[in-house]
């Protein structure tokens, strides 16, 4: 009998599923001026989030007063997407060392900060 490797699952971490996770936050520690702050792919799952919170007339919609994006990224190249693609196969040591490699980094002087409130949009 061999020993196979199960094959690993991604579908905890798509954008849909990390939303969903910070509703189950949200639900579990309600609040009336709820502020999410988000960095680069944060703020794409924040802006799914409160589209999904909108769309279901849920009324968590309403308790999140702003969203403040650090690095949003504004679009998603054909390229990117590709890329994307080809991250799924990636070995997980090599995702791991990349992301240690980033957290060294910090921030660059390119990257840009903004604020989302829903009343206001972007300022």
């Amino acid at each position: 009998m061999h020993n196979k490797k199960k094959k690993k699952s991604y579908e905890h971490y798509t954008t849909d599923a990390y939303a969903q996770d910070i509703i189950a936050l949200l639900q579990r520690y309600k609040s009336e001026d709820t502020v999410l702050i988000c960095h680069s792919y944060g703020c794409g799952v924040a802006t799914h989030l409160y589209s999904c919170l909108e769309a279901s007339d849920n009324p968590l919609y309403h308790s999140i007063k702003a969203i403040v994006m650090i690095g949003p990224k504004a679009l998603v190249t054909p390229h990117e997407a590709n890329g994307k693609q080809k991250l799924a196969k990636t070995p997980d040591w090599a995702i791991d060392f990349a992301r240690k490699l980033d957290r060294w980094a910090g921030f660059t002087p390119n990257q840009s900060t903004g604020c989302y409130t829903p009343a206001q949009g972007m300022i």
